[in-house]
């Protein structure tokens, strides 16, 4: 098992947002469908998820190569992609789990690797 966890200021997402370096495609249009005011948390949350997963698989790997997307009941899921499928299989686990939350004035995200 393995654990990840991240926290950023929103306000410094402010230079990031809708970065395509950043966030995949779909990722920016749900932070987007939140209108301009209401949308920093959610890029300052999925900022923090991306560094989180990074945290708990003890790498570099791409910020990009880590897709946030969502279940049929809005909780937020990690895609499974090749990255992200060859950290599981480096560490020999299965599952990814994680979990958001956002404030006024921060996001913080947590990862399980089991």
């Amino acid at each position: 098992m393995r654990i990840g966890t991240d926290i950023i200021e929103n306000k410094r997402m402010s230079k990031v947002i809708a970065s395509e370096h950043v966030f995949s495609q779909e990722e920016i249009e749900y932070c987007e469908s939140f209108g301009p005011q209401n949308r920093i948390p959610h890029y300052a949350g999925f900022w923090a998820t991306k560094e989180a997963v990074r945290k708990a698989f003890d790498c570099n790997i791409n910020m990009k190569d880590i897709c946030i997307t969502h279940t049929e009941n809005g909780e937020p899921k990690i895609v499974e992609n090749n990255a992200i499928k060859n950290m599981l299989k480096k560490y020999n686990l299965s599952t990814i789990k994680i979990s958001i939350s956002n404030e006024k004035n921060y996001s913080c995200a947590m990862c399980l690797v089991e």
